[in-house]
């Protein structure tokens, strides 16, 4: 595909720049999930039930990487679950591990005014960053990371060790494409890469700004779970037929996630996993760009004539390539939860729950900071090169939070050191 057009000849866009919680889960097949996910048993520890587990398979732990609420939501939960061994938080940064000491080690969730903590036991930290006299190699499991997609590769290099064909990955992150990234960077070796599971979660979680390992829950909901299919790049005899232990590894975490009441977990299959995950992408594809065009506050967004109308063009672009997926079978399905006037109903009602506060990636561009561009927009543009479909308007906006990001940098290096364990934005396809 060539490239865009230049901005001279786009004067909406040029215009523009001149100028300048989460949504409830909806209704999807059930019977379809159940057939293809058969997980959502109920957990027993009776050795006489015909699903037991085994009694070595229960005490598996369960470590998380990633330093947001959703992470902190996540832990809080698992440490509750006391089928499994303490969940472990690993840690790469200095001053957060100094939270965690001066927080009394524990992990916090508000549901309004009322607190509830977990530690003393049930909740732990390991410091995985550099300085560490002999680092741990204690086996990884079942790792759930939240970590923006853009630094996920990197904090893993330091647990690189740890992890095999044994490992499961749970990726609950705003972005897609990661996996491709990782088995390419990280895993070439398909008979030694990690199984992923990815998630979704639609609750609507905040910070607590008085404590940095807690979390606000404002409105519950689920955490949709997928399997990713195994060997797609094996031979067909091992693709269909992988080892009883790594089906057993990719089960079990499924199914802890599954039986831990407060994730409200379940598992999917591919379709209507992404039938609750578009919509939300498409939001942060949509409406976070405009945010770093516009520099401003969700709430000065639907004002601006002209970011209305671009952000229709990439609400269009991204249209197309969703009706394009062939993951998506089931057209009446995908119309009534992606089509073009849900997304857009979904979009605005996002938008106005957002009310005046900052968005995230707004903030980071400020900041001099990577952002997740190249797993949003960058994501819909690899799958729109690969389906032969043009999208202009999204390849002009990661090019210029890009160069926003780039401006930013050099602005910064000129007043002070720039020092950051983030890494820059380069296209991750």
């Amino acid at each position: 595909m060539g490239r865009y057009d230049p901005f001279s000849e786009r004067p909406s866009l040029r215009r523009l720049l001149d100028d300048v919680g989460e949504q409830s889960p909806y209704e999807i097949d059930s019977i379809a999930d159940k057939k293809h996910t058969p997980i959502g048993l109920t957990y027993s520890t009776d050795p006489r039930g015909p699903w037991a587990m085994p009694q070595e398979e229960e005490c598996k732990r369960v470590h998380v990487l990633g330093y947001d609420p959703r992470a902190y939501f996540i832990a809080h939960e698992l440490a509750g679950n006391l089928h499994l061994d303490p969940v472990k938080l690993l840690v790469h940064k200095k001053n957060v591990m100094r939270s965690w000491q001066l927080e009394g080690e524990q992990v916090s969730v508000w549901k309004g005014v009322q607190r509830s903590s977990q530690g003393r036991g049930r909740a732990e930290a390991e410091w995985i960053g550099r300085g560490r006299d002999e680092p741990s190699n204690e086996h990884i499991d079942q790792l759930i990371v939240t970590l923006a997609c853009g630094v996920t590769t990197t904090a893993l290099q330091n647990i690189i060790h740890r992890i095999d064909n044994r490992t499961t990955i749970c990726l609950v992150q705003d972005g897609l494409g990661l996996v491709e990234h990782l088995n390419a960077t990280l895993f070439p070796d398909p008979t030694r890469r990690p199984h992923y599971v990815l998630g979704h979660m639609s609750a609507s979680l905040g910070y607590n700004k008085q404590w940095f390992f807690g979390a606000k829950l404002r409105q519950p909901g689920k955490l949709f779970l997928h399997a990713v299919e195994r060997g797609v790049d094996l031979l067909p005899t091992l693709k269909f037929h992988p080892p009883v232990e790594r089906r057993m590894n990719a089960t079990q975490f499924l199914r802890t996630l599954v039986t831990t009441p407060g994730l409200h977990a379940g598992g999917y299959n591919l379709e209507n996993w992404l039938i609750q995950k578009l919509p939300a992408l498409v939001f942060s594809s949509v409406i976070e760009p405009m945010a770093v065009v516009l520099d401003t506050t969700y709430d000065n967004i639907p004002g601006n004539e002209h970011a209305i109308r671009l952000a229709d063009e990439l609400l269009d672009e991204l249209f197309n390539v969703i009706m394009a997926m062939p993951e998506l079978t089931n057209s009446s399905k995908v119309v009534e939860h992606c089509g073009l006037g849900a997304l857009r109903k979904k979009t605005i009602k996002r938008l106005w729950e957002k009310g005046s506060s900052q968005s995230d990636m707004l903030s980071r561009v400020r900041a001099g900071q990577w952002v997740d561009i190249d797993y949003l927009n960058g994501y819909f543009i690899k799958r729109a090169r690969e389906l032969g479909i043009k999208v202009p308007q999204n390849e002009a906006v990661v090019d210029i939070v890009k160069a926003r990001i780039a401006k930013r940098r050099n602005e910064m290096r000129n007043v002070i050191p720039f020092e950051s364990d983030d890494v820059p934005n380069k296209p991750a396809f």
